[in-house]
């Protein structure tokens, strides 16, 4: 005598296909930044798309280029974080992401967002390879030199 409603809920938003083809040169992008974890792979992957889909046009060249700006803006900021850097000091953490990046030693970028046991570890051996600055340049008085012209 009832009748029975079955109810469909949109628990996922819809998946745009320019999207969708777009994820695997994202997740190749966070490999070569040293992510190793599939499943932290494809849920950056999937964040750094939606957010370059709300900042971006729906052409496909653009909508890319902001993902990979975005899967790097993430690492800096983690960066940022672990090495108690100033995010705005864009020197230090390019530096630390050249370092995270370079290192002869495996360092994997996913205890950068998920920290894990050997995360001091990896700090540690990431601040060792941090380039060191010179000394900042001090300002000394000049003497006062005397000028002549001849005509």
């Amino acid at each position: 005598m009832g009748t029975e409603v079955a109810l469909k809920l949109p628990l996922e938003p819809p998946v745009d296909p320019v999207v969708e083809g777009l994820k695997e040169p994202v997740r190749a992008y966070l490999r070569r930044l040293r992510f190793k974890d599939p499943e932290l792979i494809e849920a950056l992957a999937r964040e750094c798309l939606l957010a370059a889909s709300r900042r971006s046009s729906q052409n496909k060249q653009k909508l890319l280029r902001r993902a990979l700006e975005e899967a790097q803006r993430r690492l800096d900021q983690a960066l940022a974080q672990a090495l108690d850097l100033y995010p705005e000091d864009t020197a230090s953490v390019t530096a630390a992401r050249a370092a995270l990046l370079l290192a002869r030693e495996t360092m994997d970028s996913d205890d950068l967002i998920r920290p894990a046991p050997g995360r001091e570890g990896l700090l540690v051996k990431l601040r060792a390879h941090l380039p060191l600055s010179a000394p900042p340049e001090t300002s000394s008085s000049m003497p006062v030199q005397s000028l002549e012209f001849w005509f």
